[in-house]
């Protein structure tokens, strides 16, 4: 988990590949599963991505906004 959390906050992608793997090993564990979540969830906010990325995290990590306009960051030029 620390090793995700690293890999997010130093590279301006996410590694989906790695979150693939790494989401079925955490789902049980509630509070780590959150956590990760919520990093992942603000990860998507902060950086520009394509929305087929944004669309495929959000539903692996079951991350739901009730207007899809709010997971993009509104300093986007």
């Amino acid at each position: 988990m620390i090793d995700a959390v690293i890999t997010l906050d130093h590279f301006d992608r996410a590694p989906e590949k790695k979150f693939e793997e790494f989401e079925p090993r955490i789902r049980k564990n509630h509070f780590a599963y959150t956590v990760m979540r919520d990093t992942v969830a603000d990860h998507l906010y902060l950086y520009s991505y394509d929305f087929r990325i944004m669309q495929k995290l959000g539903a692996e990590w079951k991350i739901s906004v009730t207007t899809p306009k709010f997971m993009t960051n509104r300093s986007k030029k």
